[in-house]
């Protein structure tokens, strides 16, 4: 825009004539001279023609004193160093609201006039429930006439960890007492992710700045950052502010900013903060300083995308770092071992769910020993709503699914992170945009730790209560299926209801998702009968030999050098030979076909006896045969396991009871999610069990693949083995301790919280339970009396369990330390009326009899009914009374467990 300064100054003087002051006539010459083009190379406010007529005009009108006294800073303060707003200990929470919203407008407004905007007339002024929190409007003669300006504001963003946020805003809220009481850990988990605290959701908030700051002026940081380098963070906020300060500074800013200094300083720690606000007795404000190590390696190995092709099918189109290097970030060429990777993360049946999650495993690369743990959260959405669509895309809906791939089985903290950018990804409708993938890379890798797997953090988003509820007794029954290796399938639809469910019971076991997974997915297909007996290993004398793995020789304690050889490298033609005497062990020579444990190496019955009567001459002064353990002890959460040290055999890592057990090893698999593709190895020779999920009804057709079937939808157990339904049959001691834990979890009582393992009923607390099951069970084998203690766990499943890989691992290792642990069930005991009333009810609602005798009381009671009826209704009412005596008859033998629908190859 440009005119002749003549113009400028004829529009000027009509303002003048008008009465418009001098200073509302400077006010027109700047908001000209922003659009205005320059005059003789200078900007129209310093036109000299300009400058000498706003003189002009102030010498005719000057300008008057002020009747009041000017606006001071120091004034204010000192003002507010005096009553009402101090003490602060005796201030009234109202003016306490006031006087820090009127200290915070003095810190964050820039200009005088803003200030002088604020006022504390009823129509400015809105207090929160019960004047915690004030809200201060500025008078309407104050708000900008014109909102649209070229200039922003500058927003400054800190966005944390979910995991951490919780944590802090949980100990916050215990302290501050103007805040309704947090409750119980477990409750307040989901309360926070529902969003029903007092800010909202945490998803719905760093989500929407997340898309806000693509938009607008804001610049988006992150807690962890600023903790791992704040000189770095502290030099972009000052490069986002356009303001220029001395190394010096800086410097400064980051030593006052340090945690020792600000939990010092009472502006920062707040115990300025009168005690009926702030009890700093129940939790500091500023509690500690800790930034968890980081792994020797990086846990975060990929970020991977896969997408649905029309033509190709599922494949990966994104990799970050490249899976091949050599490949690049967009090739779709995957390792043999990985092959399957497309299908797991793009489950079957995505099409029918808008959205949905999938923990999966991957087998080791070449050269790796250990399993890689999948998360992928997949997305479908409206082609049409893409910004850029590629020339590929040619169905109605875009299907995609976006990886995590880890060296950590933190499956429910890389879910909580992996949704939100998945959403985000999505939202920007164009997914050539790979910057945020990368930057959820270097994310991850700086926020997920090793010591992660230490607390019961590894258990996000796996709710043992919940399993609880919905399986009741079966949960046992899944159990001990698992204890015995069996082929194990579950089914349900979708996949995160599915996999969320199976891993539950996985943690149930203590140290399994922690430690007892790395060996989890490591197979050697083999397609034929013919190529397995062809096989060096099973036709050479020579090899026999206990099978390792190559990680079983490492780190060898001192005190074991003697009971193990390893003095000798071993021969690259045979596995490592432990000090066992090679005549002991043998190769299955039954059919392969019919045997559960394939080509792996078996003891003979006579060196399962001889070690028995060693353990138990070993041990024997460890325990009093006459101690039991009161049904009433508190076990220690399973969380901490104290020193972990690598298993000579096992290989894993095992603490000083000898856990986890090695179940998850030498071929038997564990699959949260399987692929229809993965089909074939649920007949693989070299596959001898397996503990895998599946939503494909194809998986639960084929029932002759496995030896169990949980159907997780309808809560029920499918067992086809009679000899196996009869060792899961739970003993006494076995259904006491269900109905005790079903008790627990169902009952409304008041929160009991125990040291250790937090809320009673809680899902810590159901862990604990099942620990010192295993615990128990493991001591009891130890026991010279073991026979008569293991009796309590069922003599059927104790002799299977006796012949299982876990075991036979377990007890040829020495561990000291169960002598801490009392031998026997933790629910042993004489029967009582109460025990036939659970054994009554779990026979009338389990066994085939049961069921039938079940029905026929029904069907005779409602023969009852209608006889009733027909007969009249004096008879009838007899009738009536004899038929609510026989349901609440049936009905008290069902109270203690739920029913169940009647299949004639079902158990539970």
């Amino acid at each position: 825009m440009t005119c002749k300064v003549p113009v400028v100054l004829s529009f000027l003087q009509e303002l003048l004539d008008v009465g418009r002051t001098p200073s509302m006539l400077k006010v027109y010459v700047a908001a000209i001279a922003a659009y205005h083009a320059p005059v003789d190379g200078q900007s129209l406010g310093r036109n000299y023609l300009v400058v000498q007529f706003l003189k002009g005009a102030r010498r005719i009108n000057p300008s008057r004193p002020p009747s009041v006294p000017s606006w001071d800073l120091s004034t204010v303060l000192r003002a507010l160093k005096g009553p009402p707003f101090e003490p602060l200990q005796s201030v009234d929470l109202k003016l306490l609201s006031l006087y820090t919203a009127l200290l915070l407008a003095l810190a964050s407004i820039k200009r005088v006039g803003d200030l002088q905007a604020l006022s504390v007339s009823p129509s400015c002024l809105e207090f929160g429930v019960g004047d915690s929190k004030v809200i201060l409007k500025p008078r309407h003669g104050y708000v900008p006439k014109v909102l649209s300006t070229p200039f922003r504001a500058q927003v400054i963003y800190m966005a944390r960890n979910a995991k951490d946020n919780l944590v802090s805003y949980f100990h916050f809220d215990r302290m501050n007492l103007t805040q309704p009481e947090p409750g119980p850990w477990d409750g307040y988990i989901h309360k926070f992710m529902r969003g029903q605290l007092g800010w909202g959701s945490w998803y719905d908030h760093v989500k929407g700045y997340w898309k806000e700051c693509k938009e607008n002026n804001i610049l988006y940081m992150l807690f962890e950052d600023m903790k791992e380098n704040p000189l770095r963070e502290i030099k972009r906020i000052m490069h986002y502010l356009d303001l220029s300060v001395s190394e010096d500074v800086i410097e400064r800013i980051v030593q006052l900013t340090s945690f020792q200094v600000m939990k010092d300083n009472p502006m920062a720690n707040y115990s300025y903060i009168p005690k009926p606000v702030f009890d700093h007795s129940i939790s500091a404000f500023m509690r500690k300083e800790r930034m968890e190590s980081q792994c020797k390696e990086e846990p975060v190995l990929h970020i991977v995308v896969v997408g649905f092709h029309h033509k190709k099918g599922c494949q990966v189109e994104f990799s970050y770092p490249p899976i091949i290097p050599s490949a690049g970030h967009d090739s779709n060429t995957l390792p043999e071992e990985w092959k399957y990777l497309p299908f797991l993360a793009l489950p079957d049946g995505a099409h029918n769910y808008q959205e949905d999650t999938v923990y999966f495993h991957l087998p080791p690369l070449d050269g790796q020993l250990k399993c890689v743990y999948g998360v992928s959260c997949y997305r479908q959405m409206e082609a049409k709503a893409l910004k850029v669509r590629e020339a590929d895309i040619t169905r109605e809906t875009v299907q995609k699914s976006v990886c995590v791939l880890s060296r950590l089985p933190l499956f429910g903290m890389i879910e909580a992170k992996l949704q939100l950018i998945t959403h985000a990804y999505f939202e920007e409708k164009d997914f050539s945009q790979i910057s945020i993938l990368k930057e959820l890379y270097d994310n991850m890798n700086r926020s997920l730790s090793c010591t992660a797997l230490e607390g019961s953090q590894i258990y996000l988003g796996l709710s043992a209560r919940d399993l609880i509820l919905h399986f009741k007794h079966k949960v046992l029954i899944i159990f001990k299926l698992i204890l015995l290796e069996k082929k194990i399938l579950f089914y349900v639809t979708p996949v995160k209801r599915l996999v969320e469910t199976l891993m539950t019971v996985l943690s149930l076991f203590p140290g399994i998702i922690e430690h007892g997974l790395a060996d989890s997915s490591h197979y050697q297909p083999r397609r034929s009968i013919s190529e397995d007996f062809s096989s060096p290993e099973i036709i050479s004398a020579d090899e026999e030999s206990f099978s390792m793995s190559a990680t079983d020789v490492t780190d060898i304690p001192k005190e074991l050098e003697g009971r193990y050889d390893v003095s000798d490298q071993p021969d690259q033609s045979k596995a490592c030979n432990t000090a066992l005497d090679t005549h002991y062990l043998q190769h299955h020579t039954g059919s392969l076909l019919d045997s559960s444990e394939c080509e792996w190496e078996t003891l003979e019955p006579h060196v399962m006896d001889e070690m028995e009567e060693n353990v138990d001459i070993d041990h024997s002064d460890m325990f009093d045969t006459d101690s039991g353990l009161p049904i009433t002890v508190q076990p220690q959460s399973a969380t901490g396991q104290g020193t972990l040290t690598s298993g000579i055999v096992s290989g894993l890592q095992e603490d000083q009871y000898g856990l986890p057990l090695a179940i998850f090893t030498k071929g038997y698999l564990c699959m949260p999610y399987m692929a229809l593709q993965q089909h074939h190895l649920l007949s693989d020779i070299s596959v001898r069990g397996f503990v895998a999920g599946a939503t494909n009804i194809l998986f639960r057709q084929q029932r002759h693949l496995s030896d169990a079937v949980v159907d997780v939808d309808e809560a029920r157990i499918q067992i086809h083995d009679p000899e196996l339904r009869k060792m899961l049959s739970l003993s006494t001691a076995d259904l006491r301790f269900a109905d005790y834990l079903v008790k627990h979890v169902t009952e409304n009582k008041e929160d009991v919280f125990l040291d250790g393992t937090g809320w009673e009923g809680g899902d810590e607390w159901i862990r604990a339970q099942f620990g010192l099951y295993v615990h128990s069970l493991l001591s009891s084998a130890l026991h010279q009396d073991h026979e008569r203690l293991l009796a309590d766990y069922g003599a059927a499943f104790t002799s299977a369990w006796k012949i299982t890989h876990n075991y036979r691992l377990w007890i040829s290792n020495k561990h000291p330390a169960m002598a801490e642990i009392t031998p026997g069930h933790p629910f042993q005991g004489q029967y009582s009326v109460a025990d036939v009333k659970i054994r009554l009810s779990h026979s009338m609602q389990n066994s085939e009899r049961g069921k039938k005798i079940g029905n026929a009381v029904m069907s005779t009671s409602r023969s009852v009914v209608q006889t009733g009826k027909a007969v009249g209704q004096s008879v009838g009412g007899a009738l009536t009374v004899a038929k609510s005596a026989m349901s609440s008859w049936f009905s008290m033998l069902a109270q203690p467990t739920t029913a169940v629908s009647a299949s004639p190859q079902s158990t539970d």
